[in-house]
């Protein structure tokens, strides 16, 4: 890997922010609705700044599993990985529920690396976002045959060093619960208590935010789905139950 391509790559990229100064660069992201045998959905207290690894049973429940996607994975497989990552529960897509598409109203400005795991462990998975990115702008500057061998250096050598307006592209999914794992957070967990709530509680919840998430998914007739995902996730959890005694 040449100076010059770096050079090249960074120079693409900030023309490419210029362009889209208004409407910032789409970030994929995926959240799961979870729902358990009771019809309840499954929401998350986020951890104070410096305090993770720590439950705290007083803090309130506010947020969905939701994260970006790695690199080529699909909405529908990213979300199951989320609640299993961010959640610690397992959870399976219920057939006949559409996804619900949100774009966020407003950017978010991190690092071209922020959520990609080889920052963190050192893996080759980055974030989808980050190789949309780059791809684009190997393409402008002509590199695009070098893409494949060399995106991760070069994604090595800028993820911590340019700044992306991002674009939240959310895409839910209802997911039917199947096992429940007990919730210990570590020092990467975003949660600190996880737990379950009706639906007159969600739509408490999403009044107190009426441009959040949890309203757009109110507004988008969530609530018509939660029945068949919860038919679906009492025969799951009793075929899993059945399987392990």
């Amino acid at each position: 890997m040449s100076d010059s391509q770096i050079c090249l790559l960074r120079q693409s990229i900030i023309d490419l922010l210029k362009e889209r100064q208004e409407e910032g660069i789409a970030r994929p992201i995926a959240g799961a609705v979870v729902v358990n045998p009771a019809g309840e959905i499954l929401l998350g207290a986020p951890c104070p700044w410096g305090q993770r690894g720590h439950i705290d049973p007083a803090a309130p429940l506010a947020l969905l599993p939701c994260d970006g996607l790695d690199e080529k994975e699909t909405s529908v497989q990213a979300v199951i990985r989320i609640a299993r990552e961010i959640a610690h529960v397992t959870a399976a897509p219920v057939r006949g529920i559409p996804a619900f598409l949100r774009i966020s109203r407003h950017l978010s400005t991190d690092p071209l690396g922020y959520g990609s795991p080889r920052l963190i462990d050192g893996s080759k998975i980055i974030s989808q976002a980050a190789a949309d990115l780059l791809l684009q702008a190997a393409k402008r500057c002509r590199l695009e045959a070098a893409f494949p061998s060399r995106y991760l250096d070069w994604f090595d050598v800028l993820a911590r060093r340019i700044y992306i307006p991002w674009r939240s592209v959310a895409t839910f999914h209802v997911l039917a619960l199947v096992e429940e794992a007990p919730f210990h957070p570590g020092y990467r967990d975003e949660w600190c208590r996880r737990g379950w709530i009706s639906f007159d509680r969600l739509r408490d919840l999403a009044s107190t935010d009426p441009t959040g998430r949890l309203a757009f998914l109110i507004r988008q007739g969530i609530g018509d789905w939660l029945e068949l995902a919860r038919v679906c996730s009492e025969s799951l959890v009793e075929a899993t139950t059945c399987l392990v005694n």
